[in-house]
């Protein structure tokens, strides 16, 4: 137990890539078990630091029991990301989520109840929710934060670091190093195998298919058929195309029919801060203002 009065723990789940890594950040008295999915280019860390500030230990505080997952290759998980590994997005919505799922119940006694997803981590939870129904039914609420399937925006960020940056050097970067080296062009703080980046990529393009590029499973027509648990969306006003509100809305869309808000974070919305994809997270009167809103969902929404 640490000063604060959590327990933190490391974890692991069988990964498609070796052993995934999960952060377990709980109160002495552990509630409703909270699964958090980071996005591409980052870790677990997006919601919890080494000085006991993020999401997580927030929400630890108030009674949650959160673990917070590194993808595989990502993080803590071993081994590191190289080149030549084949583990890519759908073995991520097949395999590794329904192992962390059952990690988190081999610990707790419980599948997790609640979900967050930062950024591609949304679309990765609702693609796995969809798909693996047995799983969704203990699901009672999600949030996300800044999460789109598609880039439909046009904007001038957009132009350079998704049609500059992200697909014509990322081509490349997979061709040079055997993989996306995002920490080589400075782009994150993590990197992706080339079949993660190649299966991403077929889903951020304008107009694509809900599809799955590897087996062909019709995602958009799962979401026809399978409601989502009650789920509260979150951008910010300054998010300029990681998390635009109109491709934000687009996902909304395509999930089929179900319980949600969606609220977009800025100053005329009523916020004090025009919030960005990151410091959504990160910033200060986050913890005053936005995160507050996830336990007013997971406590009221969800019911």
């Amino acid at each position: 137990m640490t000063q604060d009065g959590l327990k933190r723990t490391d974890l692991t789940y069988k990964s498609s890539g070796g052993a995934g890594y999960i952060h377990r950040i709980t109160s002495c008295e552990p509630g409703p078990p909270v699964l958090l999915v980071h996005g591409s280019f980052e870790n677990g860390r997006i919601f919890y630091s080494g000085k006991g500030k993020g999401l997580a230990p927030f929400l630890a505080q108030r009674g949650f029991d959160t673990y917070s997952m590194d993808w595989p290759g990502k993080g803590k998980s071993t081994p590191p990301l190289k080149k030549g590994d084949l583990y890519g997005q759908t073995d991520f919505i097949k395999y590794d989520l329904p192992q962390c799922f059952e990690a988190v119940k081999e610990v707790s006694g419980r599948y997790p109840e609640l979900l967050i997803g930062h950024s591609w981590g949304g679309v990765l939870l609702s693609s796995f929710l969809v798909r693996h129904p047995e799983y969704t039914r203990h699901v009672r609420a999600l949030a996300y934060f800044g999460t789109k399937r598609t880039i439909k925006v046009q904007h001038l960020k957009k132009w350079l670091g998704v049609d500059l940056v992200w697909t014509l050097l990322g081509r490349l970067s997979c061709l040079i190093f055997g993989y996306f080296n995002a920490t080589f062009m400075r782009i994150g703080v993590e990197n992706d195998t080339a079949a993660s980046y190649r299966q991403i990529a077929s889903w951020v393009v304008k107009d694509s298919k809900w599809i799955d590029p590897v087996d062909q499973f019709d995602y958009a027509q799962a979401a026809r058929n399978v409601t989502l648990p009650s789920a509260l969306y979150l951008t910010g006003e300054n998010d300029a195309y990681l998390g635009n509100p109109i491709d934000v809305q687009s996902f909304i869309d395509e999930s089929g029919p179900h319980p949600h808000e969606y609220h977009v974070c800025g100053k005329s919305t009523g916020f004090s801060h025009n919030y960005d994809h990151v410091d959504i997270l990160t910033r200060s009167s986050a913890v005053e203002e936005i995160f507050p809103m996830i336990v007013r969902w997971f406590s009221e929404g969800s019911s």
